[in-house]
C-alpha cells in the first residue's frame, strides 16, 4: 500500500525533474515534457501529479476495494452492466476529496506557475499522461479528459480529480474486460501546464 509518508516527496513534480526515463512516474506525456524542458526546449512551464499520487488517491477513494471488485467482476459482453458499474464508479471519485497533502501540494506548484509568470490566476491546461497511454502492444489516446483555461488553485485541483475519475469510470469497458486492456494495470499521471496563446497555426 502507498502511504502518504512514501510519496510525501514525489507527488507532484515540475517538469524539469522529469526525463524520458520517467515514464513509470509522470506517464508518457509527462516524461517527454520533462525531457524537452531539461533540453532547453521552450514549452510551456508545468508540472506532473505522479502515478505515486494517482495510487494514493484511488487506495484513499476506494479503501475497501469495492470498485476495483465491482470493475474486476464485469462480464465483457454485459454493455448495460459496464454502463452502470462506470456511472457507480465515477460519482464515487467526483465525490471523494483528494488527500489533503496532494491538494496542498498541487496548489503549491500552481502558485509557483503564476509567480513565474507574473499572474494571480494563470490559465492552464490539465490533461492526463498514462503510463501505458501509447505503447508498441496497445493505444488508448482520446479516452480521458482534458480542462483546458482552468484558473486557480481550486480549479486545479478539481481538473485533476477529474481526469482521475474519467480514467476510473472509462474501464469498465467490453473492450477492456474481454481484451484485458493495459488500462487496468496502468497509472494514470496528469499533467498541467500554462497557457500558450499561438500566434499562428496550420
Amino acid at each position: 500500500m502507498v502511504t502518504p509518508t512514501a510519496v510525501k516527496n514525489q507527488q507532484v513534480l515540475r517538469f524539469e525533474e522529469l526525463g524520458k526515463g520517467d515514464v513509470l512516474v509522470a506517464g508518457g506525456k509527462g516524461a517527454s515534457l520533462g525531457e524537452l524542458t531539461r533540453a532547453g526546449i521552450r514549452v510551456p512551464e508545468g508540472f506532473v501529479v505522479t502515478t505515486h499520487a494517482f495510487q494514493w488517491a484511488v487506495t484513499t477513494i476506494d479503501a475497501n476495494g469495492e470498485i476495483v471488485s465491482g470493475v474486476s467482476s464485469l462480464d465483457g459482453r454485459d454493455l448495460r452492466a459496464s454502463t452502470k458499474v462506470g456511472a457507480w464508479a465515477r460519482a464515487r471519485v467526483e465525490a471523494a476529496p483528494l488527500p489533503e497533502e496532494l491538494v496542498s501540494q498541487v496548489a503549491q506548484r500552481y502558485r509557483e506557475l503564476c509567480v513565474g509568470a507574473g499572474l494571480d490566476d494563470l490559465p492552464v491546461a490539465v490533461r492526463s499522461s498514462a503510463t501505458a497511454e501509447d505503447s508498441a502492444e496497445d493505444s488508448f489516446a482520446g479516452l480521458q479528459d482534458t480542462y483546458l483555461w482552468v484558473r486557480g488553485a481550486e480549479q486545479v485541483n478539481q481538473a485533476v480529480r477529474r481526469v482521475g475519475r474519467a480514467f476510473i469510470a472509462s474501464i469498465p469497458s467490453p473492450t477492456d474486460v474481454v481484451e484485458g486492456c493495459p488500462r487496468m494495470g496502468s497509472r494514470w499521471p496528469s499533467w498541467c501546464s500554462g497557457w500558450s496563446t499561438p500566434a499562428a497555426a496550420g
